[in-house]
This record gives C-alpha cells, structure tokens and sequence, in this order.
C-alpha cells in the first residue's frame, strides 16, 4: 500500500486541485473531477494537466482537457 494524492494543475502550472486517495495498491485508481478548484471556485474550459503523487516517487504528468 501507499499513500497517494492526485493533483492538477492549469496551463500556467498552478496547482488548481487535490484529491486525497489514501492508502492504494499499486493498480488503477480512477477520480471524478467536476471541474472546480479547491475553494470550489467553476474553472474555466482548457488544458489541464494532472499528476499521481505517492509515497514511492511521482509519475509523469498526462494532459487533460477539460469542457464546461
């Protein structure tokens, strides 16, 4: 097991988001994201970018796009 977060970030590299997962196997996890920052705030449409973060190391950021 590892304690693991998943965080996102906007174009201009911000960090707009964080889930906290918990304890995972290393396996594939999967997270909703409506869209919002951390104070709840609507972001706009756009290229987003999100990384997992864990006890282990971080993987590799992957692009998303997001439409509102």
């Amino acid at each position: 097991l590892t304690n693991a977060r998943i965080l996102i970030f906007d174009a201009q590299g911000r960090e707009v988001r964080s889930f906290l997962i918990g304890d995972i196997q290393p396996i594939e996890i999967s997270v909703t994201w409506d869209g919002r920052d951390d104070v709840g705030e609507r972001l706009p449409s756009g290229v987003y970018f999100y990384q997992l973060v864990h006890s282990g190391g971080v993987s590799e950021a992957k692009k998303a796009v997001m439409l509102s």
